[in-house]
């Protein structure tokens, strides 16, 4: 086995338990009782500032932290509590308003703030969830010990079941659910009291690929599914859509769609595991064995699921001679035979599977199926990614040849990565199938037909995140997000835009620039954004362009900022 030596140990409790400003400063003793919830954020912002690598030093294999690309790869950005803070008040409080409002007694007015929904569909280590959590529970505690100010206690105890029955959160990187997780147990944590079960609440999956509307399987699997990108072998993709084509189009395609009966059983599981209280680790228990025996391979989940992989999965599949001669990928008449229980090689199943499990997809409906039985969520806040989805190669051999990295010239760069075959192939191979991910989210989102409004030109994923987040808030939900400005200037997103202003869907929109380094690792000149939308059958009130001073934290204020009203036929 390995070993460690007691040097090597020591040297590591040190650094865990100590530090100092520089060189010349006194060392002293980190106090993690201290530690505020929302510098986890931090920590994981400065985590993916860094790459585990392995370096051959004179022969001598070691283990080292590089400066990697993995925050900008991701387009991960730390949110500034102020932006927090202001969304808070213009997307989640309106809705506890309008939620108490309906209600008359002190039991129906906790019962309103607890069936409010908040989601953050890129919840990183979950800024906005703690937020809404706190303000959530602050409102519930005042209700139930009719207290202005509620005690810690009071507060810390009605924070712990908001979030239990409030919370949703999903982000593509494993590291940002865990500590998403860690951060709402340690908000929630109630002493005599277990952790809370959160697996059902705060999952792993790219928010924007899968199945969004069930009733697309009816309909079989888009030909343009099968369009060729990089790496794939054009015969084999145009033989592949040849034949889809003509399974769609024959009269033997009418693939039974019964989703209310499936998502019921489903959504029963969800109801089960809210109600099931969380007091005792027995219940916690009992919760866990009840979620994981509702996803397993007998279940109605396992089999909506892997129908929406069979979907979702030919957007993605590698079209070559090999996929060809082990026949794995699924085409509409599979996905029709799956659906009818009809017999379906195992082959084209584990394809899927495995395809799902790499690009992490997200089918909405059956991960959330109570909320999206209501319509979908009642508040949405989220901080996107910002970054064009590209295979940018400074990036990607950045920690994998420096040679090519830093290459001084674009056709170095280009003459070294041609020669990647026979200098070294397993690096090739990697860069090949890296080439074709990027490649394939691109034809899913255009070709999907979830993102026909954003998918335009060189996609940012910020921009369908957008989209994303306009279609899974209910008719009398808010959502609040920090984007770049381009929102409502780019080109590519001129449809989208148009749409929001002719649905009298935006409730207020606040632009700033980043010059007071609110984002510190985003350039002072950036532009960006506080957009909040309405819900289609939202109070239709007059389109801000920006807040009056009374409604923005001071720190926010500045000459960079232009104040007014305008309406919708002034854009």
């Amino acid at each position: 086995g390995l070993a460690l030596t007691n040097n090597d140990l020591l040297k590591a409790i040190r650094l865990l338990s100590l530090y100092r400003e520089n060189e010349i400063t006194p060392y002293r003793r980190i106090n993690y009782r201290a530690l505020d919830v929302e510098e986890l954020g931090s920590v994981y912002e400065s985590l993916l500032d860094y790459q585990p690598v392995f370096k051959n030093v004179n022969g001598i294999i070691q283990f080292d932290l590089q400066a990697g690309t993995e925050r900008k790869s991701t387009g991960s950005y730390y949110t500034p509590p102020e932006l927090v803070s202001e969304l808070i008040k213009s997307a989640l409080l309106p809705v506890v308003a309008d939620r108490l409002q309906l209600a008359k007694t002190k039991v129906e007015k906790a019962q309103a703030i607890l069936d409010i929904t908040v989601c953050d569909p890129a919840c990183g280590s979950g800024h906005f969830l703690l937020a809404a959590a706190r303000a959530l529970g602050k409102e519930l505690a005042r209700i139930r010990y009719d207290e202005d100010e509620p005690t810690p206690e009071h507060l810390r105890l009605s924070i712990r079941d908001c979030i239990i029955h409030c919370i949703y959160g999903v982000d593509k990187n494993p590291l940002a659910v865990e500590l998403c997780k860690v951060a709402l147990w340690m908000e929630g944590h109630v002493q005599g009291k277990p952790l809370t079960f959160l697996d059902h609440r705060i999952k792993c999956g790219d928010s924007l690929v899968g199945v969004f509307d069930l009733t697309v399987l009816k309909d079989g699997i888009p030909d343009d599914a099968y369009q060729p990108v990089s790496g794939d072998e054009k015969p084999i993709a145009a033989a592949y859509k040849k034949r889809n084509k003509s399974e769609r189009n024959s009269n033997q395609l009418s693939i039974p769609f019964q989703s209310s009966p499936d998502l019921q059983q489903i959504a029963e599981v969800d109801r089960i595991l809210t109600e099931l209280p969380d007091d005792t680790p027995d219940n916690i228990r009992r919760k866990n064995v009840l979620y994981k025996k509702s996803r397993g391979t007998d279940s109605q989940w396992w089999s909506q699921n892997t129908s929406c992989h069979l979907w979702t999965a030919a957007f993605f599949a590698e079209f070559t001679r090999e996929n060809m001669n082990k026949s794995c990928i699924p085409t509409s008449n599979d996905l029709r035979c799956y659906r009818q229980n009809q017999s379906i090689d195992h082959r084209i199943t584990g394809y899927a599977w495995k395809l799902a499990e790499k690009h992490r997809f997200f089918h909405w409906p059956l991960e959330f199926p109570q909320v999206f039985k209501r319509g979908g969520f009642d508040v949405i806040l989220c901080n996107p990614p910002w970054e064009i989805l590209e295979l940018h190669e400074t990036e990607f051999f950045f920690t994998k040849d420096e040679n090519i990295a830093f290459a001084d010239k674009k056709e170095t760069r280009e003459k070294l990565i041609k020669n990647l075959p026979k200098d070294n192939p397993s690096l090739w191979n990697e860069y090949l199938h890296t080439l074709h991910d990027f490649d394939s989210i691109r034809k899913f989102l255009r070709a999907s037909d979830r993102f026909s409004l954003t998918a335009k030109g060189r996609i940012n994923s910020y921009s369908v995140f957008s989209e994303l987040i306009s279609a899974i808030i209910n008719s009398s939900g808010r959502s609040g997000a920090v984007i770049p400005t381009g929102i409502a200037t780019d080109d590519t997103n001129k449809e989208f835009f148009s749409h929001l202003v002719n649905n009298n869907s935006i409730i207020n929109l606040f632009d700033f620039k980043n010059h007071k380094g609110l984002f510190s690792s985003v350039a002072p000149d950036t532009k960006f954004s506080l957009l909040t939308l309405r819900g289609k059958s939202g109070q239709l009130t007059p389109s801000k362009s920006s807040p009056s001073h009374s409604e923005v934290p001071s720190p926010l204020m500045g000459e960079d900022q232009d104040e007014g009203e305008i309406t919708p036929s002034q854009f």
